[in-house]
């Protein structure tokens, strides 16, 4: 019997070998364990798809597909289409979240049933810190 999990996270990555181990090991780092990832490696011809079997082989709840969309929405769209969980997050490859994220966010949602969405802020971090 195949486990659904609770989040499907959507990682679109397009030569992204710089910021998706970032990326990735946040999720490593969630309160909440009962998510997948699904990598979308959107024609990268960098070290991406290393970087990303890697977590593949290191981790069950981590998959990749492989996508000529082009764009982060066309990816979006791709990882979506396998995407097993009850809710959805989209995380981009230069993005991380902190390690509760997660865990508030599906607070939010259980604190409201009717809800179909959770949101929240954001802070844009440059490469210098």
């Amino acid at each position: 019997m195949v486990h659904n999990p609770l989040v499907s996270i959507v990682v679109p990555a397009h030569n992204a070998e710089v910021t998706l181990a970032r990326a990735l090991d946040c999720l490593l780092d969630q309160e909440i364990m009962d998510w997948e990832a699904i990598v979308v490696d959107d024609a990268s011809t960098d070290a991406t798809a290393a970087i990303v079997a890697g977590y593949v082989e290191r981790d069950a709840r981590f998959r990749t597909l492989s996508s000529c969309a082009h764009s982060a929405a066309g990816a979006r769209n791709s990882g979506i289409s396998t995407a097993r969980g009850r809710w959805l997050m989209f995380l981009d490859a230069d993005d991380w979240v902190d390690a509760s994220f997660l865990a508030k966010m599906l607070a939010a949602l259980e604190a409201a049933p009717d809800a179909v969405a959770a949101y929240c802020g954001s802070r844009r971090v440059m490469p210098d810190g």
